[in-house]
């Protein structure tokens, strides 16, 4: 799993903004100059240390939405592979933190959060195209968009929750 923090400094358009990725096994940050469609990064630093892991075992993911509740939590890949259920329990519990739901398969999604409906307005879609398990990014695309899951929740997950995380200049 991984947890992505977003820090904004000043207004939203012209700012720097750092995202703070930390993974099972590193941990990165980015730095961007300004909050775009296309974001340029000034700086992009990678260390593997491991600080991830056992996080969805050990609550941490949880201690951190508690300790820090304005800060806004975006949950990579929804606990894929194995922990989920744990990820839609914190979802649940913590208004701060948004779903990212790449890295699972879209014929799988529904599998995987049978109640997605109940946390629609903090799931956002995602692809990990370029990757063994996603060929092609339209075709990922349109497998979501063909659940039998309602129009208005697939928007809520393809644009209207992920421009509230990140407005249009």
């Amino acid at each position: 799993m991984t947890i992505r923090f977003a820090s904004i400094s000043g207004g939203l358009a012209a700012r720097r903004v750092g995202v703070v990725d930390i993974g099972s096994n590193s941990i990165r940050l980015v730095i961007y100059d300004g909050l775009t469609r296309a974001p340029i990064p000034i700086l992009n630093q990678k260390i593997t240390v491991g600080l991830g892991a056992n996080v969805e075992t050990t609550g941490r993911l949880d201690d951190v939405a508690l300790d820090f509740p304005d800060l806004q939590i975006i949950m990579a890949h929804g606990g894929r592979p194995l922990w989920m259920d744990e990820a839609f329990f914190v979802l649940r519990r913590h208004r701060n933190i948004v779903l990212e739901i790449s890295g699972i398969p879209p014929r799988k999604l529904l599998d995987y959060f049978p109640r997605l409906a109940e946390i629609g307005d903090r799931v956002i879609w995602g692809t990990d195209w370029p990757s063994p398990g996603v060929r092609d990014l339209r075709e990922n695309l349109e497998q979501f968009l063909a659940l039998p899951i309602p129009e208005d929740l697939k928007t809520m997950i393809t644009r209207t929750t992920p421009v509230r995380l990140v407005p249009p200049r």
